[in-house]
């Protein structure tokens, strides 16, 4: 039972991981929903437009969670992990999306260019980084092209933190989950 366990941990781990990440987005969408709809000409989303907005917003979170693995798993099991959201992405329901094909593009070559060196500023090169490439992809035809002057790269550098950095939640669900059926 236990060996079957220790077998489902990085499909249950993988699924968990996008949950939360689904969670969070839907928490902080009230708060940048607002903002994406004022870079529209009609200064409201279309449900198509909104879609598209969550989409690029779940696919940054999600690059960002897929790069801290190698902070809470030892090599195998993070390629476990990764090789199961992976799966998930590429499951009937989420392969239209194409959500694997643009973390792997976009934002983990990327991310995984950032010097490690320098831990204390290391997060925040992070959301940095994966907020600049996120701004690039929204498709708002009124935004500004430096990010730097824009509300949009303001709030993503609020609201991207609130939605990454769900790790430690899902090893203390499975570590509680273990203890529970010993």
């Amino acid at each position: 039972m236990t060996q079957q366990n220790n077998k489902n941990v990085p499909m249950a781990a993988a699924a968990a991981m996008m949950k939360l990440t689904m969670g969070a987005i839907e928490r902080e969408w009230g708060k940048l929903q607002p903002v994406f709809a004022a870079y529209t000409p009609q200064a409201v989303l279309t449900k198509e437009q909104e879609d598209e907005l969550f989409q690029e917003l779940y696919v940054a979170a999600l690059a960002l969670e897929l790069y801290d693995l190698q902070h809470f798993f030892d090599a195998s099991r993070r390629a476990e992990i990764e090789a199961e959201l992976l799966n998930i992405m590429a499951s009937a329901e989420f392969e239209s999306l194409q959500l694997a094909e643009s973390m792997y593009t976009h934002y983990l070559p990327r991310l995984r260019a950032i010097p490690t060196e320098d831990n204390a500023e290391l997060g925040m090169a992070l959301i940095q980084t994966a907020v600049r490439e996120l701004y690039n992809r929204l498709p708002l035809p009124l935004k500004p092209a430096d990010a730097g002057t824009s509300l949009i790269a303001i709030k993503l550098v609020q609201s991207l933190p609130a939605l990454v950095g769900k790790w430690p939640v899902v090893i203390k669900g499975f570590d509680s989950s273990a203890g529970s059926e010993e």
